[in-house]
């Protein structure tokens, strides 16, 4: 059979059965499209998690409070999340002596209500020293981030973002002020920072 004749075959068949041809073509662009999309989707996590681990760089290192032993299936201690013992300001002036160790920044990190003239808000907590920064290679978008300190004294200061600016002080200065974060009071040094301007830009 010549090529002719098959094109021929073929486009009278498609005719002689629009229903089967209108079916066949729907499934083949929905096959299509589920291709396109999961390879998008795919491509867009692989992305994501790449930029991620950029982001934290390749000379991070991440120490969170745990045990030396191993055992096998876990204890409920594990899954929830709970540490026989905790990690201290000491351990944070202990690993600084080693010289391989360029910065080091220990974190708290927590969720509290802040107030200010009687307004208040849930706020995320990150307790830290100046050199997150350079630790996680983050820039600030205003002014400057905490002054220079030492780990076992630091005068109560804090680092406020835009949102919380905007809807605890409104148009007042926030610079200056003292604001309540839980149980404490601090002075808001400066405020809003962008944590990604560094790696995005």
């Amino acid at each position: 059979m010549r090529f002719y004749d098959l094109i021929f075959l073929a486009f009278s068949t498609l005719v002689r059965y629009p229903l089967r041809t209108l079916m066949l073509l729907i499934a083949t662009s929905i096959g299509v499209m589920a291709v396109i999309l999961l390879t998008a989707v795919g491509e867009g996590a692989r992305d994501y998690i790449t930029g991620e681990f950029r982001d934290m760089g390749t000379n991070l290192l991440i120490v969170i409070p745990g045990k030396n032993e191993t055992s096998g299936g876990g204890s409920p201690a594990d899954l929830a999340g709970v540490a026989p013992r905790d990690l201290t300001v000491e351990d944070a002036i202990s690993l600084r002596q080693i010289e391989a160790i360029k910065n080091i920044a220990p974190i708290v990190i927590g969720e509290t209500p802040a107030q200010f003239n009687g307004l208040e808000r849930s706020v995320p907590i990150i307790g830290t020293t100046p050199s997150f920064l350079a630790v996680r290679k983050w820039e600030m978008a205003t002014g400057n981030f905490l002054p220079g300190v030492t780990l076992d004294r630091s005068p109560p200061v804090c680092v406020i973002g835009k949102e919380v600016e905007s809807e605890l002080f409104g148009k007042n200065k926030a610079i200056g002020q003292w604001l309540r974060v839980g149980d404490r009071r601090c002075g808001v040094y400066r405020y809003y920072w962008d944590r990604r301007k560094s790696s995005r830009n």
